[in-house]
């Protein structure tokens, strides 16, 4: 029977899902600027997939209180994705 010692290292990593793969791989890889540059990547990945749900579903961001009418008009005109209303401007 082999007598070998094995270690399993159990920290804190944060979330899955936004650690640089090259820590997962080696769990003695140290961390760089390029890691956090990839969590960053998730994160603005998982924010737009769920924009993109909110959008979809008619939602917008709130008009700001000066902004001149025809202004708001014409973008919220731009924030329409139906062809036919699109065409009318």
């Amino acid at each position: 029977m082999n007598s070998q010692n094995s270690t399993i290292h159990i920290g804190t990593f944060g979330r899955i899902s936004y650690v640089d793969p090259k820590k997962l791989l080696d769990l003695k890889f140290k961390y760089e600027k390029a890691s956090d540059i990839y969590s960053y990547g998730v994160l603005i990945k998982g924010d737009l997939v769920l924009l993109r749900l909110f959008i979809i579903d008619g939602y917008r961001e709130n008009v700001i209180e000066e902004t001149p009418e025809n202004y708001k008009e014409l973008y919220e005109k731009c924030w329409n994705f139906i062809p036919k209303v699109l065409k009318k401007f």
